[in-house]
């Protein structure tokens, strides 16, 4: 499968990783043995939007916003930029299975630009032009636990380090 991925010049390792995910099942008290822990793909939308907020008698004032909307968790944010992509050929098993899809992000995309983008405008709202959706994927690790009660896994973050679930 042929999937756009997110260049990182820098991931952390494996056993970074295993580390972290470790660290994390202490504090939720939960066993910290990490039976598994491997390299997955995760699809992120991005929204690129321009702002144009009006101030008569001047010309508007233009504004770049990304929004991304995670297609696992359901989640989305605001971020920087969208990140450079290569297309990387990798197997279906460590490509995540998207649970929302392009739709899902059409019907919450008014929620996003309202919680991430109007909320910073008081007084007048600007005009707001979509510039493109883009897909990408983005490396993870994920770890999986000794069987327990709590939790069977943690998702890691690659490029930052950063728990996910």
């Amino acid at each position: 499968m042929e999937i756009k991925v997110a260049v990182n010049k820098k991931l952390i390792s494996r056993e970074r990783a295993t580390a972290l995910a470790e660290k994390k099942a202490r504090r939720l008290k939960i066993e910290p043995i990490v039976v598994k822990a491997e390299l997955c793909y995760k699809k992120i939308y991005f929204i690129k939007m321009m702002a144009y907020a009006a101030r008569t008698p001047f010309k508007p004032k233009k504004t770049g916003y990304v929004v991304y909307y995670d297609s696992v968790m359901d989640k989305g944010g605001l971020t920087a930029n969208i990140p450079e992509t290569n297309i990387m050929t990798v197997s279906d098993d460590i490509v995540f299975e998207s649970v929302h899809t392009l739709e899902d992000l059409q019907e919450k995309k008014a929620d996003f630009i309202e919680k991430f983008i109007l909320k910073n405008y008081l007084l007048k709202r600007p005009d707001l032009e979509e510039i493109g959706i883009e897909e990408v994927h983005l490396p993870y690790w994920s770890c999986k636990f000794v069987p327990n009660d709590k939790q069977e896994g943690i998702l890691i973050n690659a490029a930052t380090g950063k728990y996910n679930i």
